[in-house]
C-alpha cells in the first residue's frame, strides 16, 4: 500500500515539474478507488492507501493550480484481475445496476475527459466509474 501512496506523489511531482520547466499546462489524472470514499471490510490498508490518493489529488490540484496544471482522480469499482476470486453470492447482473461486471476499458473515456481540455475547468475531483455499485444499500 506504500507503493500505491508514494508511487502517486512522486510521479504526479516528477510530472509536474516538467510541466512547469517547460512553462506548460497540463492535467495529472491519479488512480484511486471507489473505497478511498466508501468503506471496504477486511482491507483496511487498501482503503486508507486509496484515500490518502484522493486527498493527495485535491493538495496537488490546489498547490499546482497557479502553474495550470489541474489534477483530478479517477475511482474505479471492483474490476476482476486473473487469478482472483470473484464475489460468487450474486451475479455480476444483479450487483451492479448497469447490468455487467465494470472492466478496466470502462475507465478510459473517464481518464480521457480528465486529462482532455474538456475539463479544462475540473481539478481536485474524484470520480467514481463503478457501474452505480456505489447507488445500492449496504445491507
Amino acid at each position: 500500500h506504500e507503493i500505491m501512496v508514494r508511487g502517486t506523489y512522486f510521479m504526479s511531482q516528477a510530472v509536474a515539474r516538467r510541466l512547469v520547466e517547460r512553462g506548460e499546462r497540463g492535467a495529472i489524472v491519479n488512480v484511486a478507488s471507489r473505497v478511498g470514499v466508501q468503506v471496504q471490510p477486511n482491507n483496511p490498508g487498501y482503503s486508507i492507501g486509496k484515500a490518502a490518493v484522493i486527498h493527495m489529488t485535491r493538495v496537488m490540484a490546489l498547490e499546482f493550480a497557479a502553474h495550470g496544471i489541474r489534477v483530478n482522480a479517477v475511482g474505479p469499482g471492483p474490476i476482476p484481475r486473473p487469478g482472483t476470486a470473484t464475489r460468487a453470492d450474486q451475479p455480476a447482473e444483479r450487483r451492479f445496476p448497469l447490468g455487467r461486471q465494470l472492466e478496466y476499458a470502462d475507465l478510459v473515456g473517464t481518464a480521457l475527459y480528465l486529462a482532455s481540455d474538456a475539463s479544462a475547468m475540473v481539478t481536485g475531483q474524484h470520480i467514481i466509474v463503478d457501474g452505480g455499485l456505489g447507488l445500492k444499500p449496504a445491507y
